[in-house]
C-alpha cells in the first residue's frame, strides 16, 4: 500500500470517526451532535446544538458549565436528564420535541443558566426538581404542563424576570423557596386546583406579587410562605377543607391592608400576620379558635364574625 492510499484512508477514517460519531456542522453553522459532552461540541458550530436522535439519555453535569452552548434540541429519544446537566451554561433557547417522553426536570437541570429566556416543559413531565430553574435571571416564560404534581424546592428561586406563572390544577405541592424573590406579579391556579401545601418561603421576597387566592384544597400554607411580598390582597375560596396558616406566613407583608379568614381556618399561628404595618383589619370567623395575640400586631382590628353578628376581640 504506498502513501498517497495510506492518506486517503486515513483521512476517510478521520472524516467518519468525527463527523459521523461526534458531530456533524450544517450549512448554517449549527451542528448535531451524537454525544453529550460540551468537550466534542466543535469550534466551527455556533453553539446551536442539535441532538442525534440515537442519544436517549443526557447525564449528570453533561453540559455543566458549557459557556458556548447558545441553544439545543432535544429529539423524542431522549427519556432522561441528569441532574445538573446543563448547570451554568450559556444556554439562551431549549426546544423539546413534541412527542418527548422525559417525565422528569431534575435537580439543578438548568440551574444557573443566566441567558436562558423562555421555556416551554414537556407535556410528558410529572415533577419539576429541586433548583431546576433556580437562578436563571432573563426567564421571563415558563409554561408547566398538566401532568406536573410537585414543583421542588427552590425550583424557580430567584428568577427575577419572571414576572407570571399558571400553576396547572394537577400540582399538589409547591416546594419550600420555589419562587422565593422571584419577579412574580401575578399567581394563577387552575379551576379544580388540587394543591395541598405552599411550602416554607415559597413566595418570600416575591415584592411584585401584589394578591393571591389560596385554592380551596389547600390544607398547609407553610412557615414565611409570603413573607415580605408586596400582597395587597389574600383571599381565601370556599372551602371545607381545613387549613393551617404557618408561623410567618405573612409577615411584613406590609401593603396588606384587610384580610378575611374564613371558618376553614382552623389554625393562625403565631406572627402569621405579624409587622403588616398596614393591616388594619382582620376579619376571621369566630370558629377559629387556634390563635393568639401574635398571630396579629396590636394595632390591628380583630373581628369575630358569625353570621351576621360581628364581635370586636
Amino acid at each position: 500500500m504506498n502513501i498517497i492510499t495510506r492518506l486517503l484512508l486515513c483521512i476517510v477514517f478521520v472524516n467518519t470517526f468525527f463527523n459521523n460519531k461526534y458531530f456533524q456542522v450544517k450549512a448554517d453553522d449549527s451542528c448535531v451532535l451524537s454525544s453529550t459532552t460540551c468537550a466534542d461540541i466543535p469550534s466551527t458550530c455556533n453553539g446551536n446544538v442539535i441532538l442525534s436522535e440515537t442519544v436517549t439519555s443526557i447525564a449528570s453535569s453533561a453540559f455543566s458549565g458549557c459557556h458556548n452552548l447558545k441553544s439545543i434540541s432535544i429529539p423524542s429519544s431522549v427519556t432522561t436528564i441528569g441532574t445538573f446537566a446543563f448547570y451554568s451554561s450559556g444556554l439562551e433557547t431549549v426546544t423539546f420535541a413534541d412527542n418527548s417522553a422525559i417525565t422528569n426536570i431534575g435537580s439543578g437541570t438548568f440551574q444557573g443558566c443566566a441567558k436562558l429566556t423562555s421555556i416551554t416543559i414537556p407535556k410528558s413531565v410529572t415533577s419539576i426538581g429541586p433548583n431546576a430553574f433556580e437562578n436563571c435571571g432573563s426567564l421571563t416564560s415558563v409554561t408547566i404542563p398538566s401532568l406536573v404534581t410537585a414543583i421542588g424546592t427552590a425550583a424557580f428561586s430567584m428568577c427575577g424576570s419572571l414576572t407570571s406563572v399558571e400553576i396547572p390544577s394537577s400540582v399538589e405541592t409547591i416546594g419550600n423557596t420555589a419562587f422565593q424573590y422571584s419577579g412574580l406579579e401575578t399567581v394563577t391556579f387552575a379551576d379544580n386546583s388540587a394543591l395541598k401545601s405552599v411550602g416554607s418561603s415559597a413566595f418570600i421576597g416575591c415584592a411584585e406579587l401584589t394578591s393571591i387566592t389560596i385554592p380551596s384544597s389547600v390544607t398547609t400554607i407553610g412557615n414565611y410562605a409570603f413573607q415580605s411580598s408586596g400582597l395587597k390582597s389574600v383571599m381565601f375560596a370556599n372551602s371545607s377543607i381545613k387549613k393551617t396558616i404557618g408561623y410567618y406566613a405573612f409577615y411584613m407583608c406590609n401593603s396588606l391592608k384587610d384580610v378575611t379568614i374564613p371558618s376553614s381556618v382552623v389554625t393562625i399561628s403565631p406572627y402569621a400576620f405579624s409587622q403588616c404595618g398596614s393591616l388594619n383589619t382582620a376579619t376571621i370567623d369566630c370558629s377559629v379558635t387556634k390563635w393568639d395575640s401574635t398571630s396579629f400586631d396590636t394595632h390591628t382590628k380583630v373581628v369575630c364574625v358569625t353570621g351576621d353578628t360581628k364581635t370586636d376581640l
